[in-house]
């Protein structure tokens, strides 16, 4: 087993986050921080910076985040796009529809 170190600085998750883009982070720097969080906590396979981006703004939806807030911190250029990231299925539409009484 490897001696990394899980990721600790904020500042590496905001570039996973940013798209390796915003705070300088390079594509291979980024994919080696992943490893090596993989293996600090053995996981079996890899895990893409897409799927934590989609799995991020799926889950700040799912606890409230509207998802504005989230095309922002995508730097999404439409809705349309953030939406396909969040995953949105017919039960969601529902359960709003339900919610307000409609």
């Amino acid at each position: 087993m490897s001696t990394t170190q899980p990721i600790r600085d904020v500042n590496h998750v905001r570039a996973l986050i940013n798209h390796y883009k915003n705070l300088g982070q390079h594509r291979n720097q980024t994919r080696r921080i992943i490893r090596n969080a993989e293996e600090a906590v053995n996981l079996p396979s890899e895990i893409s910076c897409h799927s934590l981006r989609k799995t991020f703004s799926y889950h700040a939806w799912k606890s409230g985040v509207s998802p504005a807030v989230i095309m922002e911190i995508y730097n999404h250029s439409n809705l349309a796009t953030t939406r396909r990231y969040l995953g949105t299925t017919p039960d969601d539409l529902d359960t709003v529809y339900i919610g307000l009484g409609l």
